[in-house]
Order: structure tokens, then sequence, then C-alpha cells
């Protein structure tokens, strides 16, 4: 296969690019346990809140407790989509642009937006494993209710795809933001 420049090898670079995320989690196995103790010590946390909240309570703000727990533990799941610890492996914007390891985003052979994409995309997919993983867990152990019927399930997976795109612009607007400032206080 070849693209439009002709080389197969160019073909494969987005996936290289995504990957990433992954190949450096797996140069540090003991991250793989940080991050499951970190997403079940939120979701056991959040599901006890839930519970205890709604101890004496039948119905709350429309809604009971499984529908409240359930939307309180598929937010933290929501968190786990977007959640990857660049800082440690220093591939943060702030932490390339104090090393001046910036350049190197201006000389591969896609542009630096496109760059930032791919990884974007690695590291979401990275998250969807964790938070499919984690809902598929949740779901066994009736923690959190499915939804209501096919069309709410499709409605919901929709507005979820469209919360990630306006989750990664507003990330975009603020690694820009440190670019240009070297901040991101």
């Amino acid at each position: 296969m070849t693209t439009a420049g002709g080389s197969p090898r160019s073909a494969l670079l987005p996936w290289r690019g995504m990957r990433i995320t992954v190949i450096t989690e797996l140069t540090q196995p003991v991250r793989y346990v940080t991050q499951l103790t970190m997403i079940v010590t939120q979701l056991a946390l959040t599901y006890w809140l839930w519970r205890a909240l709604y101890a004496g309570v039948k119905v709350s703000a429309g809604l009971d407790v499984t529908q409240a727990t359930s939307y309180a533990l598929l937010g933290v799941l929501y968190v786990q989509l977007r959640f990857v610890d660049r800082w440690s492996n220093g591939d943060t914007m702030v932490q390339l642009m104090f090393e001046g390891t910036i350049a190197y985003w201006f000389v591969r052979p896609v542009s630096p937006r496109r760059w930032y994409l791919i990884r974007m995309c690695g590291d979401l997919g990275y998250g969807v494993a964790w938070g499919l993983g984690a809902y598929l867990a949740c779901r066994a152990a009736g923690a959190i209710a499915g939804p209501p019927s096919l069309a709410a399930g499709g409605a919901a997976l929709l507005t979820l795809a469209l919360g990630l795109v306006i989750t990664y612009y507003l990330q975009v607007i603020v690694d820009l933001m440190c670019f240009w400032s070297t901040v991101n206080d």
C-alpha cells in the first residue's frame, strides 16, 4: 500500500505515532498497576459515596440510587478516556518547550498539527481500552445500570464522541497557549 507520496513507510506513520503511548507504558509495567489501582479506587469511592448519599432517600432530583450511581461512575470513566500520564515520560508540551525538543515536531515528515492529532488518537485509544475494561467490570458487578434502550445507548455513544472532540480541541487550545507562553499554570 502506498500513499500519495508513494512510499509504503509513510502509510504506516499514523499507526506508528499512535502506538507510542502504549509502547511507553509497556516499558514501565509498574504503571499498569498504578493505573489499575487508581481506577479501582476512584470507582469504589464514587460508588460508596453515592450509595451513602442515597441511604435514606428513594428518589432525589428525579434519580434513584442506581441511576445516580451509574451517572457518577460513568463520569469517572469519562475522565479515564482522556487521562494519560505524559508528565512522567517527559512528553508534555511544557516539558518539550523547556528542553527544546519541541523542534522535533517541526522536522518530522508530518505537520505538527497532524502529529498532535496522531498522538492524541493514540492516547484516546489507550484510555478507551482502560475505560472499556472498567465499564465492563462495573457492568458485571452490577454497579452501572445498562442503557434503557438501544437508541439511548447509541445516543449516549454519540454524545460521548462529541464530548471527546470538544475535549480534544480544549486540550489543543491549552497546549497552544503553553507553546506561545511557555507556561501552563
